[in-house]
């Protein structure tokens, strides 16, 4: 990003180096958002299992 905003600047197109820091921003925080709505989704499931199992073994025990 760093160096397409400073080639963007040294070829006089400031506004296109600026809406290359803008969009970026825009997709971190888009993925801050998704990421912390996926972890909600997982704890929720999460949640939802049982705290104890029984397991059967192939004889029947």
């Amino acid at each position: 990003m760093a160096v397409a905003v400073t080639g963007a600047w040294l070829i006089g197109e400031g506004a296109e180096g600026a809406s290359v820091v803008f969009l970026f921003s825009l997709s971190e925080l888009l993925e801050s958002w998704a990421s912390g709505r996926a972890r909600k989704a997982v704890e929720s499931l999460l949640k939802l299992s049982p705290p104890t199992a029984i397991v059967r073994n192939v004889d029947g025990s």
